[in-house]
């Protein structure tokens, strides 16, 4: 990790936090990399031959840039333990992820958010495999994001027109975990994660 790096994660967990973290990753063999906010995903773990790399968006939402943290830290942490023998998302995954929340302290830096603390519990008993599919900690957690004209697409009534990803589309039909919507450009189906947050556009 390099200064610059390491005085970014200080700004967001702290400084002996950040200090565990720097240790976790040296003892690992594992760079870690800040980026810009990515659309397609919010962090990564990548092994490219001897080369490990954990990548995490500069998310202004402390909080989600924290679980999004935990979630690549967990990804290294089982790979040095069992390589590819193991899902990615499994027990083994799920008991890191945990662990190490509780390793680095974070669960102090969410005090005093007591609803974002009572989901947070159920996130760590049975963590999500992908960043943003638990609904309930997403909705959680938008509070605080920057962006206050975004809602969750899942809230939309249906037949509801909205803009994601600078496509506009029609909301027309809720399933389990994603939403069947019409794109009103090109008059084809998709269906998108019922946890995405939209912009909505009255007519």
């Amino acid at each position: 990790m390099t200064s610059l790096e390491r005085d970014y994660l200080v700004t967001r967990i702290g400084n002996e936090r950040a200090d565990a973290v720097q240790k976790f990753l040296k003892d690992h063999n594992c760079d870690l990399k800040f980026t810009r906010m990515r659309k397609s995903k919010r962090g990564d773990f990548r092994v490219k031959g001897k080369h490990l790399l954990i990548t995490v968006n500069r998310d202004p939402n402390i909080y989600r840039f924290i679980i999004t943290l935990v979630h690549e830290l967990a990804h290294l942490k089982t790979y040095k333990e069992y390589k590819l023998k193991v899902k990615p998302h499994g027990d083994e995954w799920k008991g890191n992820h945990r662990q190490l929340f509780y390793h680095f302290d974070l669960l102090k830096l969410f005090q005093g958010n007591p609803e974002l603390e009572e989901v947070l519990d159920n996130e760590l008993e049975n963590p999500s495999a992908c960043s943003g599919i638990n609904l309930d900690l997403e909705k959680k957690l938008i509070v605080h994001d920057l962006n206050t004209d975004q809602v969750f697409l899942d809230d939309l009534p249906e037949d509801a027109v909205f803009e994601f990803r600078s496509v506009i589309y029609r909301k027309l039909e809720t399933r389990r975990t994603r939403v069947l919507c019409l794109n009103l450009k090109n008059s084809r189906k998709y269906t998108i994660s019922k946890a995405s947050t939209v912009r909505e556009i009255k007519m």
